[in-house]
């Protein structure tokens, strides 16, 4: 890492936390469902609709984010993706009707996907060497943990202290003001990629998506990744179960949301890849916690929904 300079460390933190709150934009309304749901006054249904268009959006966002990379400069569209996520949450704190809302998350999965996904993989691999790249992605992500955890806890004390309405506002508040920052940051200390230093072997071309589409393993995979991605999109649900049915307060929830999101990834994600190493398979380790997770939903679906198992509830939620 001796390669690396004051102003790539200082990206690498920002840019992690950046990403955070970027892409954590687009799925506020999936995190902190009760949180919209009693802020906003919206029905389970109208929540779902958001959550929806966000990922209508980001399906798209994903596969054609590296053709706007390839066409527009990197720090641009960090900085626009940054600014538009900023403003949009900004004004989501003037408790739009649900018709704008939809908007705004059409939007939101716009900036925090479509604008910025292909962007933010070249601004890493430009802070440093190709010997470091590894490394650079490692501190990276684990940088989008430990904001998340920063400031999830500070969302929990502030819903604690002022209630649904005031703590959706200061959350929404919070996720825009550090996105401004990260942009200013960008601005001034980003001197990487420009649209003609890609190489021409990293330019997203429509003929890759035809080949990866011939490829049986890729459904296979797909396959898989639907069913994984099934079982954390339906968490979401669990903040509406959780307050409604086992009586736990929207403080505590904000608490749980947040160890479940970004917490547990920073225990995971470097433990995982140890227990991939000694059992020298990642298919085994993604066969166990598959099990686990259905094991656990089993759990949940069979226990008495009622005051008393709520702590049950919390745990089963965070183990899964």
């Amino acid at each position: 890492m001796k390669k690396l300079g004051w102003r790539s460390w200082l990206l690498l933190l920002v840019g992690g936390f950046g990403y955070q709150v970027l892409n954590g934009s687009a799925f506020l309304i999936n995190s902190y469902y009760s949180l919209f749901e009693n802020g906003l006054g919206l029905t389970h249904v109208q929540v779902g609709a958001c959550m929806t268009m966000v990922g209508i959006v980001t399906t798209f966002g994903y596969l054609f984010g590296g053709l706007l990379g390839d066409i527009f400069k990197t720090k641009t569209l960090m900085i626009v993706s940054h600014v538009g996520c900023a403003a949009c949450l900004f004004y989501m704190t003037t408790l739009p009707s649900y018709h704008a809302l939809l908007v705004l998350e059409f939007l939101l999965g716009f900036f925090a996907i479509g604008t910025y996904w292909g962007a933010m993989t070249r601004f890493i691999k430009s802070l440093g060497e190709k010997e470091v790249e590894g490394k650079l992605y490692g501190f990276f992500y684990g940088c989008t943990g430990l904001s998340g955890t920063v400031i999830g806890f500070i969302v929990a004390a502030m819903v604690a202290k002022s209630g649904n309405v005031m703590g959706l506002q200061l959350l929404l508040t919070t996720f825009a003001s550090v996105n401004l920052l990260s942009a200013l940051v960008i601005l001034i200390f980003y001197k990487g990629y420009q649209t003609t230093e890609v190489d021409e072997t990293d330019k997203f071309k429509f003929k890759y998506v035809i080949d990866v589409i011939k490829m049986p393993e890729i459904w296979l995979v797909g396959g898989i990744t639907f069913c994984a991605e099934m079982i954390y999109s339906v968490m979401a649900y669990f903040s509406p179960m959780l307050e409604q049915d086992f009586a736990v307060s929207a403080a505590i929830i904000t608490v749980v949301v947040t160890i479940r999101v970004h917490f547990v990834r920073l225990i995971t994600s470097p433990t995982s890849g140890v227990i991939i190493d000694k059992l020298k398979s990642p298919l085994k380790v993604m066969n166990i916690v598959l099990w686990m997770s259905v094991i656990i939903v089993g759990i949940i679906t069979v226990m008495p929904w009622t005051p008393t198992f709520a702590w049950i509830a919390i745990i089963a939620l965070i183990l899964m």
